[in-house]
């Protein structure tokens, strides 16, 4: 028998309180509510992985049917087979649901696609810039004189090149073997060696000062420093490093193998997320780097409006094995000079108070407790710009645009122009990279011979669009 007393429930031998039961009633809704939060943030990012996942093996496959089409097809694919292979490997990590593998491998597919096809026709057989942004200079020779590096720019043996405390560069060899030097460092090149009895190899770079990260294709590539010498076996991503004011060089394998040696013999084999220091003729212990971080939010050419918001929030997976948390914004993909420099993140997370519009590009490295960094994540970038200002009516004029040069080289265009800052740029419908200050840089694919179209698409953070239509000759089919 059941009966009310005094705000209590009586039954029997026992009595519930009222106030009790309610407050165990909303525990177990908030316990819902989290839970259910939780599956819904784990199943976000689960879908957004495999997004972007899909999206790299779509890219990677259009490219793959570009090269297919190519008169030497057969030969390029016998020299650079790891990419089918990687794409082979990330379709079938996709069907079975691994989502990570299937990025990872359609990643690496995609890298090796886009080098490919950016070597082609006249530029084949040597070294270039494949990016220049900030102070970048390079000399023929000893006795050169400096000169400021171009995109697309060629370089040869025996060449020096240096960047300032702004500058960095990116280079890619004729073997698709990528240079990315930091700020403030200084390289000078190795020449062929050679003859008719064998092929070709590319004699040691010599790093003076600075940081270069490398990543090879088919053949090993060599990166000697003034205590050191490396060598980064094929298929293998690694970072050379020297002090010059404490003579010590760093070097990291952060995939595949690095066999690292000194003048009198020391010697020490890296794999993948191990490192090494060199000073004076010796060799210190092999130490762990954590892993490459993996990014969570904002997505990758997210628009924000500043009208409405003055933050974004920056999230990134954790790493195994990380102390804390090294992030760069910068207005350059190649991070040559930055507006966010912090080294001590214990957080995955940070927020940016925004204040001007541009385009802006994020990158996130694990360190370890002794502060040795890791492999920087894949960098994504975010357009800020005001949509509607306060009292004020909305942009309806197109942005500007200048293209200044549309040059072929064999079956590629680059095209190089300005818009307005925070703007997109398309070329025959390819997105490109737009820098703070508007300008641009995009080489497109032309897969027909004669007098060909390149229709440049600005379009500003309104929707307002500006065109611009040029043709060009191709005359190598």
């Amino acid at each position: 028998m059941n009966r009310q007393s005094q705000g209590r429930w009586v039954r029997d031998w026992y009595s519930v309180s009222v106030i009790a039961i309610r407050r165990w009633v909303m525990i177990g809704a908030l316990l819902l509510v989290a839970g259910a939060g939780w599956l819904l943030f784990k199943q976000w990012q689960l879908n957004d992985l495999q997004d972007r996942a899909e999206q790299t093996i779509d890219q990677a496959s259009r490219l793959a049917e570009q090269i297919a089409e190519r008169d030497d097809y057969a030969a390029v694919r016998a020299e650079n087979g790891i990419g089918w292979e990687r794409l082979e490997t990330a379709r079938s990590a996709m069907i079975n649901g691994s989502y990570q593998a299937a990025y990872d491998n359609g990643r690496q597919s995609l890298s090796s696609f886009k080098a490919i096809l950016d070597i082609d026709g006249d530029l084949r057989g040597g070294i270039r810039f494949l990016a220049v942004r900030g102070s970048v200079e390079y000399r023929r020779g000893e006795r050169g004189a400096w000169k400021r590096a171009q995109e697309q720019g060629r370089l040869d043996g025996g060449d020096w090149v240096k960047t300032g405390s702004d500058g960095a560069a990116e280079l890619v060899f004729a073997d698709n073997t990528t240079y990315l030097l930091r700020p403030d460092t200084m390289i000078h090149l190795g020449g062929l060696t050679g003859g008719s009895s064998r092929p070709a190899q590319q004699e040691a770079t010599n790093v003076y000062f600075g940081w270069v990260e490398l990543t090879t294709a088919q053949q090993a590539n060599t990166v000697s420093t003034p205590g050191s010498r490396a060598e980064v076996q094929s298929q293998s991503e690694a970072s050379v490093s020297y002090d010059r004011e404490r003579e010590r060089s760093r070097i990291a394998a952060f995939d595949g193998r690095v066999e690292v040696t000194t003048e009198n013999g020391d010697r020490k084999t890296l794999q993948r997320l191990q490192q090494v220091e060199q000073v004076g003729q010796r060799l210190g212990p092999t130490r762990s780097v954590p892993g490459r971080p993996v990014l969570g939010s904002p997505v990758d050419d997210d628009e924000i409006d500043l009208d409405s918001r003055d933050r974004v929030a920056l999230a990134w997976q954790p790493v195994s094995g990380a102390s804390r948390y090294w992030l760069q914004v910068s207005t350059s993909r190649l991070f040559g000079s930055t507006v966010v420099e912090d080294r001590q993140r214990r957080k995955t997370r940070a927020t940016l108070g925004l204040r001007r519009e541009g385009s802006f590009y994020w990158q996130v490295a694990a360190l370890s407790a002794s502060g040795d960094p890791g492999p920087w994540s894949e960098p994504r970038a975010f357009r800020v710009a005001a949509l509607q200002s306060a009292g004020l009516a909305v942009d309806r004029e197109p942005p500007p645009l200048e293209v200044r040069d549309m040059q072929p080289f064999g079956t590629l265009v680059i095209v190089r122009g300005r818009t307005e800052g925070g703007a997109s740029i398309t070329v025959n419908g390819e997105p490109a990279v737009v820098a703070a200050n508007g300008t641009f840089n995009k080489a497109v694919q032309m897969t027909q011979d004669g007098w060909v179209a390149v229709v440049v698409v600005a379009t500003d953070a309104a929707g307002n669009v500006s065109r611009h239509r040029g043709r060009v000759h191709i005359d190598v089919f």
